[in-house]
């Protein structure tokens, strides 16, 4: 089955020897750093130049809470940390730590904290989903619920939705950055197809003033549990 949005990936899995193995780590974290560079994951939709996400980037509260959000509790591991002591754009001296959680297809997310004046303007509050929020796949309904037993453990609130063409844990990280984690429903394939032929129609038409609504694939009772 492919992804929600057509985008399932084929990694590969390291059988050689230790040496072997150490080189092929390093060589994963490359890939997980520099999306270019990834190896065997197949393009699913040639014709469309940009390939991938390379990185997202947010500031950070926090970079120890935050790398134990997503490394300890999401299972995205910290693969690299930069410290700057100059602002790129103008050479202005200042001291910041930027670091990347990988993502399983090479891409990743990134974080800014600055030694002083970390607070920018609205820094750290949590806004609705409708306003900002970053949503990523994960490979199967068994890991969404390794990850959501480890938030529950936590303490943390979790909101749960059916969008009908994928299900859907919503989570505030450290820095109130909304997360979205997702899997396919049995029928994704065939509810996307659908959906890529009608795209366009269907945006000029609500454009225009039409508001009824189409997703009728919505809350057929897909739950963690009960899939």
């Amino acid at each position: 089955m492919m992804t929600c949005l057509g985008r399932k990936r084929a990694m590969s899995v390291n059988t050689g020897s230790a040496g072997s193995g150490r080189a092929d780590e390093a060589a994963e974290q490359r890939s997980l750093a520099n999306p270019t560079s990834r190896a065997g994951i197949p393009v699913v939709h040639p014709e469309i130049k940009v390939r991938q996400l390379f990185h997202h980037a947010f500031r950070a509260r926090d970079s120890a809470a935050t790398r134990h959000f997503y490394e300890d509790l999401l299972g995205m591991p910290l693969i690299a940390s930069f410290v700057e002591t100059q602002i790129p754009s103008t050479g202005a001296p200042t001291n910041y730590i930027h670091t990347y959680y990988g993502i399983g297809d090479g891409g990743a997310l990134a974080f800014f904290q600055f030694a002083e004046g970390n607070e920018g303007p609205g820094s750290f509050q949590p806004v609705s989903s409708f306003d900002q929020h970053i949503a990523l796949y994960m490979d199967t309904l068994e890991s969404l619920r390794e990850v959501r037993t480890r938030l529950a453990a936590e303490g943390l609130p979790v909101r749960e939705v059916d969008h009908g063409y994928c299900y859907s844990l919503y989570i505030h990280d450290p820095n109130g950055l909304q997360v979205e984690l997702a899997v396919d429903v049995p029928n994704t394939d065939e509810i996307m197809a659908e959906a890529r032929v009608s795209a366009r129609t269907t945006l000029d038409n609500w454009m225009a003033g039409a508001r009824d609504g189409n997703n009728r694939w919505r809350d057929h009772g897909l739950t963690p549990d009960g899939a």
